[in-house]
């Protein structure tokens, strides 16, 4: 959920729900990428240990115009999971419209 409401920037949590057994995982990584199966795609952050189900994102923390998926695959000692659990991207922004401004400083260069 992006908390964040500049174009191109999040902020908020990443989270997700872990397996039925995690008996063989060693922890979760992130990934911002531009296709549910891309292999170009940027880690987010770090490894997150096991028992742990969600990133912060910090306040305005820029992604790629391209970057519209979040990807989380779990990883054991052996090698990380072929199928990630994967959600769409969604960067919310706000703008405000219609703003006026009456000054009635009568002063030059002085808003009062």
């Amino acid at each position: 959920f992006d908390k964040d409401l500049e174009p191109l920037f999040l902020a908020g949590h990443i989270t997700w729900q872990p397996p039925t057994d995690v008996s063989q995982l060693e922890h979760y990584i992130v990934y911002l990428a531009e296709t549910p199966y891309a292999s170009t795609r940027s880690q987010f952050g770090v490894d997150i240990s096991l028992g742990t189900n969600f990133v912060l994102v910090p306040d305005n923390t820029p992604i790629l115009p391209t970057q519209t998926q979040i990807l989380v695959y779990a990883r054991s000692s052996f090698f990380e999971q072929t199928t990630p659990v994967i959600e769409a991207l969604s960067d919310a922004s706000a703008y405000a419209k219609f703003v006026t401004f009456i000054d009635k400083d009568l002063d030059d260069l002085e808003i009062g």
